[in-house]
């Protein structure tokens, strides 16, 4: 069953638990892995017990009718519980496409081929795909996420080898020590471009960045301008500096058979923008970026 009959079988059955679940997506991965509320924790077979009741099933209950078939097809505990995981499954290769896309990673190069030699933050959704840009892009582009912002090997651009400690084994760092390696070594320009996730969303002041690339993001505008704001501090050397926010998205598309699917990347996107103060421009090609004006 696609995503949207699963979400729409459910027939805003979340509205009917007080509150516990925000939406029907909410409740249908809790029937996976349960649902901590109030300093409790609600067991999944409870839920999905809890669910197949609202739907008219019963232990036991007869199959006299179709519609009898249908509630025990699609709410009997252990039926809902692999309709759960399909569900989980199609969505998790759903976010993987979006997220982790090729195509968004071919768009960050050619993006970076045009803007010459100003600097760049790249945001991503996942630590693979920041890993990824920091691989397409070279050595003048750093990796940095929760996953390898500690116990990392650090390169001296000035002495062009690895830091190392007294015996000359190649020092191990951590994490503030990374993080003011990257800034520094950004405000020097030997690093051009910082490839991150959401480390970094509060907190970073890197004069030189004057180009933010959102490869993908949540719908909270309060996260957008948080992002945003890493391309927006005040370069003294740069008193004219101009700042670009480019945001990569996957737009609404039709099927063979003409069916219009609307894109969730897009969805997000126009949610999130929608209390920025910046002007926005929808653009079909990355070479009219920097066209506009």
């Amino acid at each position: 069953m696609p995503i949207s009959e699963t979400i729409n079988s459910f027939s805003n059955l979340y509205n009917r638990f007080n509150g516990v679940f925000k939406d029907n997506i909410d409740l249908i991965l809790s029937c996976i892995t349960g649902k901590a509320f109030n300093k409790e924790y609600i067991p999944a077979h409870t839920i999905r017990e809890l669910v197949a009741s609202h739907m008219g099933w019963k232990q036991g209950m007869p199959i006299t009718n179709e519609l009898e078939q249908n509630i025990i097809t699609y709410w009997q505990p252990d039926n809902l519980l692999e309709r759960c995981k399909k569900f989980k499954n199609a969505i998790d290769k759903r976010n993987s496409i979006v997220i982790n896309n090729p195509v968004k990673l071919e768009a960050i190069d050619n993006i970076i081929k045009l803007i010459g030699d100003q600097s760049a933050i790249i945001f991503s959704e996942s630590t693979e795909f920041a890993d990824s840009v920091a691989d397409k892009l070279g050595n003048k582009c750093f990796s940095y996420h929760s996953l390898n912002n500690s116990k990392r090997f650090l390169f001296d651009f000035e002495a062009q080898d690895f830091i190392r400690k007294a015996d000359g084994a190649m020092k191990t760092h951590g994490d503030k020590t990374i993080l003011k390696y990257l800034i520094d070594n950004m405000n020097k320009g030997h690093i051009k471009y910082m490839s991150v996730v959401k480390a970094v969303n509060e907190g970073l002041d890197i004069p030189k960045i004057s180009v933010v690339i959102t490869a993908g993001g949540s719908s909270n505008p309060t996260t957008y301008e948080q992002r945003t704001s890493r391309g927006k501090t005040i370069d003294f050397y740069n008193p004219n500096k101009v700042t670009t926010i480019i945001n990569l998205y996957f737009d609404d598309f039709k099927t063979a058979t003409g069916e219009i699917v609307r894109s969730v990347d897009k969805a997000k996107l126009m949610n999130r923008q929608k209390y920025t103060k910046h002007e926005i421009y929808y653009i079909a090609d990355i070479s009219q970026i920097f066209d506009v004006n």
